[in-house]
C-alpha cells in the first residue's frame, strides 16, 4: 500500500496516550491523507479506542491487529514510517522502563515521543526523535506531519535511532554490567 504508517506497538492502557494518538489523526489527513494508524497489541483500553475512532469516523483509518508473537515484531515495525510513544503525564515523578523506545530506535524508526520522565534521556528532540508535549494532539500532528513532509528529516531521524539503538542493545548493556561486577570484584 502507498500509505504512512503511523504505528503503536505494545498493551493498549491509558497511560501510553493512545486515544491522544488517535485524535491527533484527524489533524494529520488534513497534511498526509494516505497516513494510517496501525495498533499492535491488545489491552484494558482496547474497546475505548476502537469506539473513539468510530466516534469521530476514522474506521478506515486505523487498523487493529491485535497481538503478535515477539518473533513477527520486527517485520511489523519495518512497516512503520513513525513509531508512536505518546504517553501521558501521570501523577507521578516516576516513569517505568520504556522498553519499547529502545525497540523503536533498534529498527531505526522515526520516533514521535511524549516529553516526560526518563524519555527526554534517550531521545533527543530532533536528534533521534521528535519530542512532544504528552496529550497534546496538535503537537503529535505537527511532529508526524513534519516527517511526513520533509524526507531528509525522517531520513536523519531513523539513521540516528539505529545508531542509538545500538548504544542501548542488550548486548551493549551485558558488557556494561560485566565491566561492573568485575571492578566490584577486583575491589
Amino acid at each position: 500500500e502507498n500509505s504512512f504508517i503511523i504505528g503503536f506497538v505494545g498493551t493498549l492502557q491509558v497511560w501510553y496516550g493512545l486515544d491522544t494518538l488517535i485524535n491527533a489523526m484527524p489533524h494529520i489527513l488534513k497534511e498526509v491523507p494516505n497516513a494510517k494508524l496501525l495498533f499492535v497489541g491488545d489491552g484494558q483500553a482496547r474497546e475505548h479506542l476502537k469506539n473513539r475512532v468510530n466516534e469521530i469516523g476514522l474506521a478506515d483509518k486505523v487498523l487493529f491487529i491485535g497481538s503478535k508473537p515477539h518473533k513477527e515484531i520486527p517485520e511489523i515495525l519495518k512497516t512503520l514510517d513513525v513509531a508512536a510513544a505518546t504517553y501521558v503525564d501521570l501523577p507521578t515523578k516516576f516513569f517505568g522502563s520504556a522498553i519499547k523506545l529502545f525497540e523503536y530506535l533498534a529498527a531505526g524508526k522515526a520516533i514521535v515521543a511524549s516529553n516526560i520522565g526518563q524519555i527526554p534521556e534517550i531521545i533527543k528532540h530532533e536528534e533521534n526523535g521528535l519530542l512532544v508535549e504528552p496529550g497534546n494532539p496538535q503537537q503529535i500532528a505537527k511532529a508526524v506531519i513534519q516527517i511526513a513532509t520533509n524526507s531528509s528529516l525522517k531520513n536523519r531521524l531513523e539513521t540516528a535511532a539505529q545508531t542509538c539503538g545500538k548504544q542501548y542493545s542488550w548486548e551493549n548493556y551485558a558488557k556494561e554490567l560485566i565491566t561492573i561486577y568485575n571492578n566490584l570484584i577486583q575491589n
